[in-house]
């Protein structure tokens, strides 16, 4: 094994993982499967396969663009084993971070086209200048990319709706993969062309208008569904204001009913005494008739008292 491809190899695919894995990994760091040492042993792993990869092409003089779909693989894979969350979120995700790496490694290979040109030149080569360059601009749209992606996974997984996201996935992988099939072909002769660059950029420009578009959607949803919510109890409060409107009302009415009877009973009370003590009774009559009449003022006296308590119980129900 050459060791100094190797160790080119092994430190270029690094620099390429560190700014893919600080913005696939930071947003989820609370969602973690492993400890932060389990997941640099496994970067370190998969660095490691990668870097042998890229040695056994070149010593078999086989194509080196092989390793950006190995790239794309064991990030891909490392991504799923290490973040504990859903995964069809994860890869809607995962294509925002994959787009990203794409145009940023395609502008550094235009300048490097330009600025280091020579008959030679190759974009796998592991020069000195194309790991600068790349490192200059990864470090410098690293935070812009960091931030986009917090905001993108706090409002993604607000929604859930599995259906969506089986689908949602196929919007940023659509226009990936069309231009990486029309731009697979790495030569210097297609790299300084306006056209590649122009690609590149539309690539990363479509996949942030995209992604901004659905978060807009996701919040328009969410609003929609707290004001169904809200809408619901609005509701049930007033199914139960209803409810006990009408029992107050059945109340009102009892009460209403049980002074009409109490007033029909006093009226015969008086009627009964009018009919019973003669006008022209004497002195002497009227032992006879105040124990009649105690009698039944008794009896009276009982039943208002019952209509009187019956009232009582409706005012306090």
């Amino acid at each position: 094994m050459n060791w100094h491809v190797f160790g080119k190899a092994f430190l270029c695919e690094t620099l390429y993982s560190i700014p893919f894995f600080i913005l696939a990994l930071f947003p989820f760091r609370k969602q973690l499967r492993f400890s932060l040492k389990s997941i640099t042993f496994f970067i370190f792993l998969g660095q490691l396969f990668q870097s042998s990869c890229y040695v056994y092409l070149v010593a078999h003089g086989k194509p080196t663009r092989i390793t950006d779909i190995i790239f794309a693989v064991v990030c891909l894979n490392l991504y799923f084993l290490c973040v504990k969350a859903n995964a069809w979120k994860l890869l809607f995700l995962w294509f925002f971070i994959f787009n990203y790496m794409v145009t940023l490694r395609g502008i550094c290979f235009f300048l490097e086209s330009w600025f280091f040109s020579g008959s030679d030149l190759t974009f796998y080569s592991l020069h000195n200048e194309s790991m600068l360059i790349i490192f200059v601009f990864l470090f410098f749209t690293l935070p812009l990319g960091l931030r986009f992606m917090k905001n993108a996974r706090e409002r993604v997984f607000q929604v859930d709706s599995p259906a969506f996201w089986h689908k949602a996935w196929f919007l940023p992988f659509s226009g990936t993969f069309i231009i990486c099939v029309h731009n697979f072909d790495l030569s210097i002769d297609v790299v300084r062309t306006p056209r590649f660059i122009l690609t590149r950029i539309w690539l990363l420009l479509m996949t942030v208008m995209v992604y901004s578009i659905l978060l807009e959607a996701f919040d328009i949803i969410r609003q929609q569904v707290v004001l169904k919510e809200r809408a619901a109890q609005q509701e049930t409060l007033l199914a139960i204001q209803r409810t006990q409107y009408q029992q107050l009302s059945r109340h009102m009415e009892t009460v209403r009913q049980a002074r009409h009877d109490l007033r029909q009973q006093e009226n015969r009370g008086s009627e009964i005494v009018y009919r019973t003590v003669p006008h022209d009774a004497s002195p002497r009559h009227c032992p006879d008739l105040v124990r009649k009449l105690c009698s039944q003022y008794h009896s009276l006296l009982l039943w208002g008292r019952s209509t009187q308590g019956r009232n009582r119980l409706f005012r306090s129900s």
